[in-house]
């Protein structure tokens, strides 16, 4: 995907793949908006629930117009989670 000015710039459908150095049983795609602050803003926008034998997880996405925010998942393991970190994200208009 094209990064411009530090964004990687979406198509109106995308498909948003983390892949993790080991397996995953769960993973919780989130939108969190720029800014300050804005953490209790963010927002769940897909699960994906992978065979606990890979560690690629992946959702289709319907990107909103005028998106431009912060795109993190955070994946588990049975009953132990880790937070990715963040990806500037922008919708092509």
């Amino acid at each position: 995907m094209p990064i411009v000015g530090g964004a990687v710039q979406l198509n109106a459908r995308t498909i948003v793949r983390a892949t993790f150095n080991r397996p995953v049983s769960r993973a919780f795609f989130f939108l969190e908006p720029t800014g300050t602050e804005t953490c209790e803003l963010a927002r769940l926008i897909g699960i994906d629930c992978p065979s606990a034998v890979t560690g690629v997880a992946e959702i289709l996405w319907q990107v909103p117009p005028g998106t431009l925010d912060r795109v993190f998942v955070v994946a588990c393991l049975n009953s132990c989670c880790a937070k990715s970190d963040e990806v500037l994200v922008v919708r092509n208009s």
